[in-house]
């Protein structure tokens, strides 16, 4: 089944099944509701989630507040909200505490859980790695990086993670680096950062493919790699996960990153949320937002290999993977013996074409 079709059919499904629990406000008091996005920091994450959550409100009669910290609500009055939704972490959290709110938290992912009672829609961040990881080894990277940030939780259990993929490819765990959370604010912290990652990138086995938490270290990293004379994807490989088109596209070389529908996420966390004020209970109470497919970019559009004919034979594979192609399909794609094919990819990679098909 197609990462796209599996998209589609899920959340389709999904969407129509809390449209048909969620109560509608129409013909009755509007209810307001509280969005706890923080849009004066104008990612596509921030922006389009909201979207989606405002056109939900939109066509059920909502009134909805943009309040990223929640600071209407106080001690002394009443909140004046029917439901809140948004990036809820520990401090506005506090916020909500002596208020019988229902909510919706959109923030966190397999790896990271905030506020356990809250109920959440987050994102299956786990089917994000493995997708970007099946990319990169697709792509002929059999070495492969993570770069986190420090403040940014989660970083051991996606590293465990990492390891337990790579180890069903017989590949060795992701070296790890995680970096000063102000690296770009501060001058002098980048400058530090700067030579660590350059002593870490020189120690580190060439061809690798690196995945890359936040969307501000390819503009530290890949100019870092011209200066060390490493080449992007060839000698290093790029991957980014908290990234969008806009962010890619004015990178150089444009930035590969794995997608996700940030206005779908809105509007089935909005729909959740409609069940609650509902007086409804949601099962299960914590729920994943599949991401979409890898949108390659030149930061990883390679295929590894010194021999012509595993490398064309890699790229038909990749591209038409989930048609399950056989052997023979390979061989008869590039006009040789089956014979062939199988002793390029002996020599070449020390596999069989059947093993990188699997």
């Amino acid at each position: 089944m197609s990462s796209i079709y599996y998209f589609k059919h899920h959340t389709s499904h999904w969407t129509k099944s809390l449209k048909q629990d969620a109560v509608s406000s129409k013909g009755s008091k509007p209810l307001k509701v509280a969005i706890a996005i923080e849009m004066h920091y104008p990612y596509p994450w921030h922006l389009d989630m909201s979207q989606g959550i405002m056109q939900y409100g939109e066509e059920h009669g909502w009134i909805c507040i943009i309040d990223p910290y929640l600071l209407s609500l106080s001690d002394s009055k009443e909140s004046g909200f029917d439901g809140v939704i948004g990036r809820i972490n520990q401090q506005i959290g506090k916020a909500l505490e002596g208020h019988d709110l229902p909510a919706v938290n959109v923030m966190g992912s397999n790896f990271v859980t905030y506020l356990e009672h809250i109920p959440s829609l987050k994102l299956d961040l786990a089917e994000g790695i493995r997708k970007m990881v099946e990319h990169l080894i697709a792509s002929g990277y059999r070495r492969l990086g993570y770069i986190g940030i420090e403040r940014l939780a989660g970083h051991e259990k996606k590293l465990a993670f990492l390891a337990e993929l790579l180890a069903t490819h017989e590949l060795p765990p992701a070296e790890g680096i995680l970096l000063t959370d102000d690296f770009d604010l501060k001058r002098e912290t980048t400058l530090e950062v700067r030579t660590q990652l350059k002593r870490w990138l020189n120690a580190m086995e060439k061809p690798i493919g690196l995945l890359v938490q936040d969307s501000t270290i390819p503009s530290l990293l890949i100019p870092l790699c011209k200066e060390l004379g490493l080449r992007v994807p060839e000698d290093v490989g790029i991957v980014g996960m908290n990234t969008a088109e806009a962010i890619s596209l004015a990178s150089s070389p444009t930035l590969s990153y794995i997608g996700s529908d940030y206005f779908q996420h809105g509007y089935q966390a909005a729909a959740m949320l409609d069940k609650l004020m509902a007086g409804q209970e949601l099962h299960p109470k914590h729920r994943l937002f599949p991401p979409d497919q890898v949108v390659v970019r030149e930061s990883s559009d390679v295929f590894l290999c010194d021999d012509p004919l595993v490398s064309d034979a890699m790229r038909y594979i990749a591209g038409r993977i989930r048609q399950n192609p056989s052997v023979d399909d390979v061989a008869d794609e590039l006009g040789v013996s089956r014979r062939k094919l199988e002793r390029h990819f002996s020599e070449a990679i020390g596999r069989t074409i059947q093993t990188e098909i699997k």
